[in-house]
């Protein structure tokens, strides 16, 4: 299958850890770190339920207002900055809004997308506005190269790795840097 083809959820992660704004960020990189994670879902107080589907109404499309993401840079960054986890809540590093992707997209706008917005991470959200998953930058090389590793002709043919518009948008993706320092 061609990555036009490919819908993001054939390769997305389902198992995605969502957390309230108010949990203490020494227990999310615990969680992290115990989960072999590399990011965890961020939502208000009163929307987080563990252990169940969070519904989300949106202002603009594949923008979470009431959500946000922290990232193994993101606790990089706080602690370069000199913060101390022990007394901070995640919604103080979360980056915000939420920006995700829906899942009837497929796996190049994933890419195209993740380029636009400089993110190397989007969680996936069903017609129902309900988290279902999450689509990672990794996901996407593994994807592609066990595509070139079954059948390279096809994948040379249909979405030609030296295209220079992909190792383009791959490279942007790779070499964005969200540490300022």
């Amino acid at each position: 299958m061609s990555l036009d083809q490919t819908p993001v959820t054939s390769i997305m992660s389902k198992d995605v850890e969502i957390q309230s704004d108010d949990q203490n960020i020494k227990i999310i990189c615990k969680t992290m770190y115990e989960k072999k994670i590399g990011s965890i879902i961020i939502v208000e107080k009163d929307l987080y339920k563990e252990n169940s589907y969070i519904y989300f109404s949106r202002q603009h499309e594949n923008l979470l207002y009431r959500a946000g993401i922290i990232t193994e840079r993101d606790v990089v960054k706080f602690l370069g900055k000199g913060e101390i986890l022990q007394h901070s809540a995640a919604g103080e590093i979360a980056t915000k809004p939420l920006i995700t992707i829906n899942s009837t997209n497929s796996i190049r706008d994933a890419i195209e997308f993740m380029a636009m917005k400089k993110v190397k991470r989007l969680p996936v959200v069903d017609v129902e506005n309900r988290i279902v998953g999450i689509i990672s930058f990794t996901d996407i090389i593994k994807f592609i190269s066990q595509a070139i590793n079954q059948s390279p002709i096809l994948v040379t043919n249909e979405y030609p790795l030296y295209d220079e518009s992909f190792v383009s948008k791959v490279n942007e993706i790779w070499s964005h840097d969200y540490i300022p320092f």
